[in-house]
């Protein structure tokens, strides 16, 4: 019996569907053969180039902590600010009107750089809460799209200039760049994570918890031999002496005599390391480390400590200060030009007496005082 009229027509159409999606089929597979294989590179290429590009992330710097366990120098989290060019919905001109108030710039440099054919620009690292506060607003309030914030480690000294000359200070990449922040960055610097943020078909960032805050496993701080509260009185003596004689530079230093240790050491001309970009050449130097020092009456105790160990003085002896001594050829006198009568080496000392220094020295001799100078470590890098 020969099949119905309506069956035959069925399986005709199902036929040719079926070939239609056969073909479909194989266009289909050649054309994703083409884009994976013969044009995968391209695409690749393509796919990466809508990326913002790879931001370094960093760990906060250990702290910086005097004996006591005070902050003299510690890290907190702030906002830096960055801007999308090809996805802003506002101008760069009107944006850097409103911007360069707030963030403190030149308008027309901050538009030249929102003008850039790139996905990715800093407009201001490191920020103050308070102006991040203000822009964050400003992008709410306005309705921007293209600005964002990544969270970043910024160093803070709490004491402003205090002991600013030993501390020094970080860069924008979180390198000491002066102080013991220099000297100590292998050893307190924070980790770092490279973060690479995407962007979807339209530039929005997708995935932008891969820029949380990167944290260290362990933070790396150290205690110094500085006393935050000697080192104020100090620091404030010194401008006194500053003040009085008007120094053009001065140098203060507080020592534990038993242990060596540095207590204090302020320099005059300073500078605030919270804006160490504001600071001069000058005000960096810490001149108690690298300046040239002529010893002068600090030298003094060398000379008697010298003498006693050679035995060519002793405490008992008394001795009468005529006023001055002369040596090769020149008259040593005291500060005032008077003579202090009869003393002993405990006076000589406790008034730190120029003649009788001369008259020690000329007793115990150049060799032996050279000699125990040398003991002392003069004439050698201190390590």
């Amino acid at each position: 019996m020969s099949k119905s009229g309506p069956e035959k027509i069925m399986k005709s159409r199902s036929r040719k569907m079926a070939g239609i999606l056969c073909i479909v089929g194989f266009l289909l597979a050649g054309r994703l053969g083409w884009i994976q294989i013969a044009r995968g590179s391209q695409y690749e290429e393509m796919a990466m180039n809508q990326t913002e590009g790879v931001q370094t992330l960093y760990s906060p710097r250990g702290t910086i902590y005097d004996t006591n366990g005070k902050e003299l120098a510690f890290s907190i989290m702030v906002k830096s600010l960055y801007a999308d060019p090809g996805t802003m919905n506002v101008s760069a001109a009107e944006a850097a009107k409103d911007l360069a108030p707030i963030l403190k710039k030149n308008e027309s440099d901050l538009a030249k750089a929102m003008s850039r054919k790139t996905r990715f620009v800093w407009l201001e690292r490191l920020m103050d809460p308070e102006d991040s506060d203000k822009v964050q607003a400003l992008i709410k309030e306005k309705g921007w799209k293209g600005f964002g914030f990544f969270d970043e480690s910024r160093r803070f000294y709490p004491n402003g200039p205090m002991a600013a000359n030993v501390l020094g200070f970080v860069g924008l990449d979180d390198k000491g760049l002066d102080g013991l922040e220099m000297s100590l960055d292998d050893l307190i610097r924070g980790g770092k994570s490279k973060q690479m943020l995407l962007t979807d078909a339209r530039g929005n960032p997708i995935l932008e918890s891969a820029l949380a805050p990167y944290k260290a496993e362990n933070e790396r701080s150290v205690y110094l031999t500085i006393d935050q509260n000697i080192q104020f009185y100090a620091e404030r003596a010194l401008d006194r002496a500053m003040t009085s004689t008007k120094a053009s530079g001065g140098i203060i230093i507080v020592m534990d005599p038993k242990t060596g240790a540095i207590l204090a050491l302020g320099n005059r001309p300073s500078y605030d390391p919270n804006h160490f970009d504001k600071a001069t050449e000058a005000e960096f130097k810490n001149r108690a480390v690298v300046d040239i020092y002529e010893p002068g009456s600090t030298f003094k105790p060398v000379i008697a400590a010298a003498a006693l160990a050679a035995k060519t003085y002793d405490t008992q002896r008394v001795w009468h200060d005529p006023g001055a001594v002369w040596a090769s050829g020149h008259a040593i006198r005291n500060w005032d030009d008077e003579s202090y009568g009869d003393v002993r080496l405990v006076d000589i000392l406790k008034f730190s007496i120029n003649t009788g220094f001369a008259h020690i020295g000329l007793l115990t001799g150049g060799d032996i005082l050279t000699e125990y100078a040398k003991k002392f470590g003069f004439g050698k890098p201190t390590g």
